[in-house]
């Protein structure tokens, strides 16, 4: 019976044991996935931000307002190019297939943000209908509206 108790014992001891570690592997992976979903969060944030104040800054809003203007009084073609850099969203390039860690709202507001930012960097850079020319100030007003779109997508993600 000694040898009988021993070996429930030892085999109780061997559970316990390996419960405890599946515990601490799967803790330790939820902590390290938690981290992860902040630290990229975060960093997207802040270059929504960056961007967000490039725009406001540089006044990009302003400049297609006046694009459209004097397009609208002129009638001619107006071309507007953006010396935009490839790695302008590189944080968002990155982290493009973590996105879906994060919360599932907070995600789609990310993409969409990028996206909008993104259609307006492709009209300003070379071979975009506003950097080739275009005598239609509706152009240079959908450009602005994406923007300002972009931007208060920006404002819902600060808080």
């Amino acid at each position: 019976m000694g040898i009988e108790l021993g070996a429930v014992l030892t085999a109780a001891a061997t559970v316990l044991v390996a419960v405890a570690a599946a515990i601490g592997s799967i803790t330790t992976g939820w902590l390290e996935r938690r981290h992860r979903k902040r630290a990229i969060a975060a960093a997207l944030l802040a270059e929504v931000s960056a961007l967000s104040a490039i725009i406001r800054r540089r006044k990009y809003r302003e400049d297609l307002d006046e694009a459209s203007e004097h397009v609208r009084l002129t009638g001619d073609c107006y071309q507007l190019t953006v010396p935009v850099p490839a790695h302008y969203c590189r944080v968002y390039a990155a982290n493009l297939t973590a996105i879906g860690l994060l919360d599932p709202d907070q995600a789609s507001k990310l993409v969409e943000f990028y996206q909008l930012v993104d259609s307006v960097v492709q009209d300003v850079s070379p071979g975009g209908v506003l950097a080739s020319g275009s005598d239609s100030p509706a152009d240079f007003t959908d450009a602005k509206d994406l923007l300002n779109d972009a931007l208060a997508i920006a404002e819902l993600l600060k808080q």
